[in-house]
């Protein structure tokens, strides 16, 4: 994990991550979707507004959400499964509570987001970036103290104010907000929890009872592949899984399809298998998974 700096300052670097490659992304669907910021008077009559928390942001609401940064800034928390990424996103949590809705907490799960990861250069987690106006500002890694943090925030608040980017975000009305399955609920908590395997079982049973549910396949994925991560255990495999989370896929794409063309069993079917679960996080749309799908497929039949 990052070391802990001693002290946080805003960079300014404007234009300095790539995110051409996200457009054309599956229509958003979680809770961002509500998170209304035009009602820019909330708050003015000095009464503090309640938080809303952290929401799910992934590479198909990415774009809304950088429409959104247009009015209100947008804090991104990029986090792994471990401890230093789960104390950071508390202190962002309680920082936004006490925010009067001035900025919108996202959380990005790495194992889930490879895209995301490889556009913002994430070597590490946890690593902060803000947007603002669709421009991405990084912010600080690792997990500094909760005053360094509030420090970076109102520096951000500043620069946001000055240059007239000063909205509130309005929480939704409850019936307003898109609900997912009941049934995530509990493979959510174990992760949480730190129980991988856990999650990992909750999650096959998740698609087992709703085998059409791609989202839960895809968090299913995510899960096999956090699992492994954490695990001692030798798995020749391991390090494209690394290259895979921090945003190389072309490269774990080419190693896998090498392995599927020179290998014998068992190592063949284990990389083709990994080459299935990767394609199942990236998504059908995927360029990459449309070329690399279509590799793997010449060298089988």
């Amino acid at each position: 994990m990052a070391e802990q700096p001693e002290k946080q300052e805003i960079a300014n670097a404007y234009g300095a991550v790539d995110l051409a490659n996200l457009g054309g992304a599956n229509p958003p669907v979680s809770s961002t979707e509500s998170a209304n910021p035009n009602n820019a008077n909330a708050g003015q009559d000095g009464k503090a507004l309640p938080g809303i928390g952290s929401v799910p942001v992934t590479e198909g609401e990415f774009q809304q959400v950088a429409q959104l940064s247009k009015q209100v800034p947008v804090v991104l928390v990029f986090v792994d499964e471990d401890p230093i990424s789960k104390q950071a996103l508390a202190v962002l949590e309680a920082a936004e509570k006490q925010a009067n809705r001035r900025f919108l907490l996202g959380k990005v799960e790495g194992a889930n987001n490879p895209r995301l990861i490889q556009a913002f250069g994430i070597k590490d987690y946890p690593t902060v970036f803000a947007l603002v106006n669709e421009r991405p500002v990084p912010l600080y890694a690792g997990s500094p103290e909760p005053q360094q943090v509030e420090q970076v925030l109102m520096q951000l608040l500043q620069m946001c104010e000055q240059n007239g980017i000063n909205g509130q975000v309005q929480a939704p009305d409850d019936q307003e907000i898109a609900k997912e399955p009941e049934e995530y609920a509990e493979p959510k908590r174990l992760a949480e929890a730190g129980d991988l395997a856990g999650a990992l079982a909750a999650w096959e049973h998740v698609v087992t009872i709703r085998p059409q549910d791609q989202e839960a396949k895809r968090q299913l994925a995510g899960a096999k592949l956090a699992l492994r991560a954490a695990s001692e255990s030798e798995d020749p495999l391991a390090q494209i899984d690394e290259r895979f989370k921090s945003g190389q896929i072309d490269d774990a794409f080419n190693e896998l399809l090498t392995l599927v063309a020179t290998q014998e069993e068992p190592l063949k079917s284990a990389a083709k298998d990994r080459l299935v679960e990767y394609f199942t996080i990236l998504g059908a749309g995927d360029a990459r998974v449309k070329n690399a799908r279509a590799r793997l497929a010449s060298l089988l039949f």
